[in-house]
């Protein structure tokens, strides 16, 4: 006898058989449990759970091994093939302009619903498509932020002007105001903008640039100091960071060069358009100047005080 019929008649070649056998058994038994267990799972009431109707029917096996037994005989799904994303400069997407109302409490479920949602659009998305729509977004809401800014402000300017309507009707001699900083911005300066309130009045009220007459300010201090060395100015002049230009012999002086004259305060003077005179004025208020012209008072922020602010003097152009 040959190796190789010794070989084909020895036990583990029959064991082996007897295996191919079982394995076919098998293979053929699963593939009935699976369409069995298909029709069995379009049986199944609605609103009880696919293991508990196994286990409620006597089914020995777990749950998983029925889904794997139904998954041998389902047929597999095609995969889809998705078209290139078609260049575009806007995301070709679906956006939801409207939010819920952000009073409404949303239910978990609702939460969790709007989550899913914006999870599984921003899933289909590709990379680029992805940037381009967080760029729509960003773009959107700060312009709407800008609007409502906008809309704001107009709402506080219209405010404004009908609160000086009614003041003036109540105390027809108080000042009006009108919101200015005699140049500042413009000029690049809103960093030294502490103490300045001198280089506006005199900005405002002579029509001059707000850097020509900071500098002035600046080069009137300077020669008073030097002119005056021992005087207790000129040590203020030395030890000031912005170059002493509210310093009073330095705004006194250079008023002087352009001709305008000081007239101190006689009895009780207020900032009051019925107290003081017409034209274009420097008024002096304790630790504060601002410009007045005509009855109204050009500054930052409405300093007339109702009407109640003492003058301690104000310069005008000479007659």
């Amino acid at each position: 006898m040959s190796i190789i019929a010794i070989h084909q008649t020895s036990k583990p070649h029959e064991i082996a058989k007897r295996l191919n056998a079982q394995y076919r058994a098998i293979e053929k038994s699963s593939d009935e449990m699976g369409r069995d267990l298909v029709l069995l799972k379009q049986t199944k009431p609605p609103g009880i759970e696919w293991g508990i109707y196994l286990k409620e029917l006597g089914i020995e096996f777990s749950r998983e091994y029925a889904d794997r037994l139904i998954r041998r005989v389902e047929p597999k799904k095609p995969i889809e093939t998705k078209p290139a994303p078609e260049p575009s400069s806007e995301p070709d997407i679906e956006i939801i302009d409207e939010f819920p109302n952000l009073k409404t409490t949303l239910k978990p479920a609702d939460r969790k619903t709007l989550y899913d949602e914006g999870r599984a659009l921003l899933e289909r998305m590709d990379a680029p498509t992805r940037r381009k729509f967080f760029a729509y977004q960003e773009r959107k809401y700060l312009a709407d932020f800008d609007g409502a800014v906008g809309d704001l402000r107009s709402q506080i300017e219209d405010l404004t002007s009908e609160n000086a309507k009614l003041r003036k009707q109540l105390d027809p001699g108080r000042c009006a105001w009108e919101k200015t900083d005699g140049g500042r911005a413009d000029a690049g300066c809103e960093e030294d903008h502490k103490g300045d309130c001198v280089i506006r009045a005199i900005s405002i009220a002579t029509e001059q640039p707000y850097i020509k007459v900071r500098d002035a300010l600046r080069a009137m201090a300077a020669r008073h100091a030097a002119r005056y060395p021992n005087s207790d100015a000129a040590e203020c002049i030395k030890r000031s960071r912005r170059g002493a230009y509210n310093h009073l012999a330095a705004y006194r002086g250079y008023l002087k060069s352009i001709g305008w004259q000081y007239h101190a305060a006689k009895g009780g003077l207020y900032l009051r358009a019925d107290m003081l005179p017409p034209g274009r004025l420097v008024v002096l208020v304790s630790r504060h100047a601002v410009a007045v012209i005509d009855g109204v008072v050009h500054d930052t922020y409405d300093c007339g005080g109702a009407g109640k602010v003492s003058v301690e003097g104000y310069w005008r152009p000479a007659p």
